[in-house]
């Protein structure tokens, strides 16, 4: 739509300085921009480039789901925001029945107008495992505070436009670190896994966006930390 609104592909690829194939391979999803690319892509078209990087986004705006959602999270606007900084970050989910895996996905944090905005990022690029469409994810929402717990409301932009929440507490650690649980609810009830979170590593978008992933928990890129906050959350859901 954005191309559309400025005349034709081709020109909207001269514009941004890459060749027409490149330009149909980042509308397809088959390849990131470099960072460059994408700090062009938002000062042409005039939007943030988190907005960019939205792969196969057809929410049905119209869906009574849809709108349920939006008013709840329009009522969440008016609770106070939590003490939660702004940034990217790594937020890793147990797989109940999996006790060997887990699954990161990238958590973007926005501080607007005296509310804590959230966009949670899940397995937009891993297309080689085959499991990976069962947790794509792109929520949105708000992160609210209740006594000593943040908890980030939010919405699947994605069919099947589910409701989740993350409820997480901040730890004593040597790194700042948020621990708790998590709900994705659906027609059939609801799934409950354990959630630790941390500060993403990396210093780009590009690289930040490329993190969402499924691993086992003993992968090299999960950080010790991590393992071991997890295994003390599974341990008290009994997972």
């Amino acid at each position: 739509m954005l191309c559309a609104e400025k005349g034709n592909n081709s020109e909207v690829a001269r514009q941004l300085g890459i060749t027409r194939q490149q330009l149909a391979k980042h509308l397809q999803a088959e390849s990131l921009p470099t960072e460059r690319t994408l700090a062009r892509m938002s000062r042409y078209f005039k939007v943030e480039e988190t907005d960019l990087v939205d792969p196969d986004f057809r929410a049905d705006t119209s869906s009574r789901e849809y709108r349920y959602a939006q008013e709840i999270i329009a009522a969440l606007s008016h609770t106070d925001p939590p003490d939660l900084p702004e940034g990217w970050f790594d937020l890793y989910f147990s797989y109940p029945n999996e006790p060997d895996a887990v699954l990161r996905s990238l958590v973007l944090t926005r501080h607007v107008e005296g509310t804590v905005e959230f966009r949670r990022i899940t397995s937009f690029y891993q297309r080689d495992q085959v499991d990976w469409r069962f947790f794509r994810g792109d929520h949105r929402g708000l992160a609210v505070q209740a006594a000593d717990a943040i908890y980030l409301c939010g919405i699947n932009r994605l069919p099947t436009f589910e409701p989740s929440i993350v409820a997480l507490k901040k730890q004593a650690t040597s790194v700042p670190l948020y621990r708790g649980q998590s709900m994705v609810m659906n027609v059939d009830g609801g799934t409950v896994a354990a959630a630790v979170m941390t500060r993403c590593p990396v210093s780009t978008l590009r690289e930040a966006l490329q993190r969402p992933r499924t691993m086992t928990i003993t992968d090299r890129d999960v950080p010790p930390i991590v393992r071991q906050e997890m295994a003390r959350m599974r341990a008290l859901l009994g997972q």
